[in-house]
């Protein structure tokens, strides 16, 4: 039942990573003026509902695909975490559950404290690996880099963190509350 813990855990993060990489105010934040404009229609590229705005070069076009590409990913595994979260909720032991949820807490919270001291590291690590093709740097002027400054990443990183831990902490309290008043 550890896997639970583990699947729990993926389940509230990609599912914050899909709410905040989708949240269009946090990154209104970062934006001026007619940047705006491109990021609404950049999100909604993501989302397969538009084409890409015009105005980023070949490199930044490869990138915002293979970006694509991996939301389609995180989409598919979150989707994949959470059939599962609900089936080891129906058939499994619904006393590990609150257990479980403590484990997936501690497990976010362990991940979370290390990946916020190294955020810079992990960031390169986490491009090197997913965008092996090297189509992930560009310059400090690029419209990429003005739509997604990497104070964004921080701000995304960090709520998406906050988020998943909450939830975690919720989900220990609301288990832990049900099965008191059963015993």
């Amino acid at each position: 039942m550890k896997l639970l813990g583990l699947l729990l855990a993926m389940f509230l993060f990609l599912t914050n990573i899909l709410l905040i990489g989708y949240f269009e105010p946090l990154y209104q934040v970062f934006q001026e003026g007619d940047q705006q404009n491109g990021l609404h229609q950049t999100l909604s590229f993501f989302r397969g509902e538009s084409d890409l705005p015009t105005g980023f070069s070949e490199q930044e076009i490869s990138h915002l695909n293979d970006v694509k590409i991996v939301l389609g990913w995180i989409t598919g595994i979150w989707i994949f975490a959470g059939l599962a979260v609900m089936g080891f909720m129906h058939w499994g032991n619904k006393k590990d559950i609150s257990n479980r949820a403590g484990i997936a807490l501690v497990g976010l919270g362990i991940v979370g404290l290390f990946l916020a001291i190294g955020f810079n590291k992990l960031f390169e690590l986490f491009h090197r690996l997913v965008f092996p093709q090297g189509n992930w740097t560009f310059d400090v002027n690029s419209p990429i880099i003005a739509m997604f400054p990497f104070g964004f990443f921080v701000a995304a990183y960090l709520s998406i963190m906050a988020l998943s831990l909450l939830e975690g902490l919720i989900l220990i309290l609301l288990t832990k509350k049900q099965f008191a008043k059963k015993s």
